[in-house]
């Protein structure tokens, strides 16, 4: 019966996951703080660690890193993919007696819809881009009375198209629809209110907007190089935090990154497929955007404080064991985003350094991705010229990642 579900009642089905199943808080790569932006969505180019820019596997792989890779896909197509994240922190100041930890399981969840007609493969899906959770308690010997918490993430609805130009050259693009969520709570004195610390505790959401532009171009048979970039966007959120008896309006504007990606991928032998992508991300942007509070403007700060761009370097494997089954695997570096002097407990992270493997099975009507990733552990020392609340030892973890993706052809 379900390929004689037209694509107006499908939609619905669709629609339920992309406003209902989506977690905007503690997406799938920062179980463990080692990251703050997203490597890839879908399980097959999870598994090869997001190296397929040129030429992705899946139309979530497609619609996160390169809308022209939707070019390639040219039978009607729903999925939805499910997850899980686990890692833990580990914060240390030998200075102040401090010491508390982070721990995280998380699923997730992301969705797509692609249907073609005849050069175009349109598409819409829901996946996370962006987030971090971290949640050290209070130590009143130490001195800390409140604790130190932020949730944040951004989650998108990409909205794509893939035009395939010629056999040779696809082109695409996308808008994408953001809806970003902080929520903070810690306590500090400021100068409206001296003598006392002042708690903060709120939450801030809204909506934004960012787009995407993609070209893939395959000189040979053997060979796809693809280009990808995303100019920046913006998210508004706002909220309110209670002071005193009342209340004070919070506001943040924060800045989507503009992000550049360069991937290769290159056909081995009969059964070998190797790929490798360059993405920069203009990170430090978020060092730009900032909280405001209403009637505590002294209290006014950066939502990552000395932020640095990302450089991230990615390598994948395929490996056609059957006509039917692909064996895959990846690895990735990038270096921390989060500058020195911006490290506290409520925002850190390492240089990162993952494997990943999975698998690829493609059935007559049915596809099933699965990828499992390690993520390695990282330490940050922070000594006390640096230090933005205290200085000391600032871990993450190993983490681990399990997805599955699940797609059909109607």
């Amino acid at each position: 019966m379900a390929l004689q579900y037209s694509t107006a009642a499908l939609l619905p089905w669709l629609f339920c996951f992309v406003f209902v199943g989506p977690l905007p808080l503690s997406l799938l790569c920062e179980a463990n703080a080692s990251s703050l932006v997203a490597p890839a969505s879908g399980a097959a180019d999870a598994a090869t660690a997001g190296a397929t820019t040129a030429e992705p596997l899946s139309p979530l792989g497609a619609q996160f890193s390169n809308p022209a890779g939707l070019a390639g896909f040219t039978e009607r197509t729903m999925g939805t993919g499910l997850g899980l994240a686990y890692g833990r922190g580990e914060v240390t100041s030998e200075a102040i007696g401090y010491n508390a930890s982070n721990e995280v399981l998380v699923p997730f969840l992301d969705s797509f819809l692609i249907v073609p007609m005849d050069r175009w493969t349109f598409g819409i899906g829901t996946m996370g881009t962006s987030g971090a959770r971290f949640d050290y308690g209070p130590r009143p010997k130490a001195g800390i009375d409140d604790g130190f918490f932020s949730e944040t993430g951004v989650i998108g609805l990409p909205i794509s198209a893939g035009y395939r130009a010629m056999d040779k050259l696809w082109l695409g693009a996308e808008l994408i629809v953001l809806y970003g969520s902080t929520h903070l709570r810690y306590s500090q004195e400021v100068a409206e209110f001296p003598g006392e610390s002042t708690p903060f505790h709120y939450s801030v959401e809204g909506f934004g907007v960012q787009g995407m532009f993609g070209v893939t171009w395959k000189p040979t048979d053997s060979w796809s190089i693809g280009l990808a970039a995303k100019p920046p966007g913006r998210v508004w959120a706002s909220g309110d935090s209670k002071l005193g008896s009342g209340k004070q309006d919070v506001d943040l504007e924060l800045e989507i990154p503009a992000e550049v990606a360069l991937g290769i991928t290159r056909s081995l032998f009969e059964r070998w497929r190797v790929s490798y992508s360059l993405r920069f991300t203009d990170t430090s942007v978020f060092e730009t955007s900032w909280i405001r509070y209403q009637e505590t403007p002294s209290a006014n700060h950066s939502f990552l404080g000395a932020a640095q761009d990302e450089w991230r370097h990615a390598i994948g494997l395929e490996y056609a064991w059957s006509e039917r089954l692909e064996l895959l695997a990846g690895f990735a570096k990038a270096n921390s985003i989060v500058g020195r002097k911006g490290v506290s407990p409520m925002s850190y992270d390492c240089k990162d350094f993952r494997l990943n493997t999975g698998l690829h099975w493609t059935g007559d009507a049915w596809t099933l991705d699965g990828s499992f990733g390690y993520i390695f552990s990282g330490t940050r020392n922070i000594s006390e010229d640096d230090a933005k609340i205290f200085p000391g030892k600032f871990e993450s973890k190993p983490a681990y990642l399990l997805s599955i993706t699940v797609s059909k052809k109607f």
